[in-house]
């Protein structure tokens, strides 16, 4: 019957209840209450007043001869345009209460010896608890994982449990505002249960579930080594400075990624998500001195890994260089002599494109000049070489077809020589002459 009673005052906003004479009502911040003065109509003699808190104040005043319904007359203003009262019964409405409206209540009737008094507390909006692992009770031996659930309160009557399912396991309620509610909880790597923190008032809950596999961790889980490496995508010629990234594949929640500056943390991440890997870029100038470091720490342990400015830092205008005298093309004809002078050229450019590059912004720059001259000139030294190897075989060939075609016309164009040969003619042998007629 009280619960019936309870869930009927509930569904209208606030909660009653009667002990001792003192009626104890809440009532959720921002809404509206009701302070009845049971009297069910005012006479025309009556005088009411409303009073409140220690010592009492009066805050509201009938007077049904005078027609007076005053309340107006709060000292600090506390109340001002929130009060209401019923010029039939002499009820008082507190309009959107605030957590200051909480106290007691009193109200006195001339026509009545009795004065009525009320308790009323204005509850706040919950906060939503937060579960976090307690890293202190972490031990690499330990098959358990030590949690805790704490909120901080900002009204009293507030508990805070936890539950296993819809069962408690444990409840803390303290109503003192300067601290904050904590509970612990010890469960099982292995655990399959599912567990919920609440806080809850008797208007309102609010609930966190508990996520085992990224809190409950393993505390052995070793720390990875994390990597530096230059970003090249971000690399230009015209650019100062060198842009990297310092990553590392996470095993374990909780977990730390940073720069370092010295001693100085110059940026951090920190994500619990094992299918992903932590990375953290870092620009720094080509002549910067100070001594970077990247780290990766839990509450257990750290990796170190120290940067070399002048290994990844190189200029990208050495690289650029480098890509333009290999991507040159060669000719289709070489001898073993431009071939060495090539190799030695290339050789040479090349160790001094990939060396470091000196502290020396001068310095720096003649490298760059003297390496690029040196490329050039063996490049032409290389055409050179091949178009004099070229002119000379084909000066060669032309001169031996030449040779050719002059023995093919001596042979073929020669002039026939005829001799004439003495024939002794017999003697008995008769010659005619051809007798030509004379006209």
């Amino acid at each position: 019957m009280f619960c019936s009673f309870v869930f009927c005052c509930m569904s209208f906003g606030h909660l009653v209840v009667f002990a001792d004479a003192v009626k104890i009502v809440s009532v959720m911040e921002g809404d509206s209450v009701t302070l009845e003065s049971n009297v069910t109509q005012i006479q025309n003699d009556d005088l009411i007043t409303w009073r409140f808190g220690h010592p009492e104040t009066t805050i509201a005043r009938i007077d049904k001869e005078k027609e007076i319904f005053n309340t107006s007359v709060v000292p600090d203003g506390r109340f001002r345009d929130r009060l209401k009262l019923d010029h039939h019964t002499g009820s008082l409405t507190i309009t959107h209460t605030r957590n200051t409206d909480s106290g007691d209540y009193e109200v006195k009737t001339s026509s009545r010896e009795t004065a009525y008094r009320f308790t009323v507390t204005v509850y706040g909006p919950l906060p939503v608890p937060v579960i976090s692992r307690n890293t202190s009770q972490c031990s690499s031996s330990s098959s358990s994982c030590s949690l805790v659930c704490s909120s901080v309160l900002k009204v009293c009557d507030a508990t805070l449990s936890w539950y296993a399912g819809i069962s408690v396991l444990s409840s803390i309620s303290v109503c003192d505002l300067s601290i904050s509610l904590s509970l612990p909880l010890e469960v099982e790597y292995q655990d399959n249960n599912t567990y919920s923190c609440v806080l809850n008032n008797p208007f309102s809950n609010q609930t966190t579930h508990l996520d085992i596999h990224t809190l409950c961790y393993n505390c052995s889980g070793p720390l990875p080594v994390p990597v530096i490496s230059r970003n090249t995508s971000q690399c230009s010629s015209s650019s100062s400075s060198c842009s990297l990234v310092c990553s590392s594949v996470l095993k374990v929640c909780d977990a730390t990624l940073s720069w370092y500056a010295g001693i100085s943390v110059l940026s951090s991440i920190s994500v619990c998500d094992l299918s992903i890997s932590l990375s953290l870029p870092l620009e720094v100038e080509y002549q910067d001195n100070n001594t970077y470091s990247c780290v990766l720490n839990n509450p257990f342990s750290n990796q170190t890994t120290h940067l070399d400015i002048n290994t990844l830092c190189y200029n990208c205008s050495a690289q650029t260089t480098q890509s333009t005298s290999q991507s040159s093309p060669t000719p289709p004809q070489s001898s073993s002599v431009s071939s060495s002078v090539s190799s030695s050229v290339s050789s040479s450019v090349s160790s001094s494109q990939l060396s470091p590059p000196h502290s020396d912004a001068g310095s720096q720059n003649q490298i760059v000049l003297i390496s690029a001259a040196a490329a050039v000139a063996g490049s032409l030294l290389t055409v050179t070489l091949v178009g004099i190897l070229w002119i000379c075989r084909k000066r060669g060939k032309t001169d031996q077809e030449e040779t050719v075609r002059t023995s093919e016309d001596e042979i073929t164009y020669a002039d026939p020589i005829f001799y004439k040969r003495n024939v002794q003619k017999p003697e008995d042998e008769v010659v005619y002459a051809s007798v030509v007629p004379r006209r």
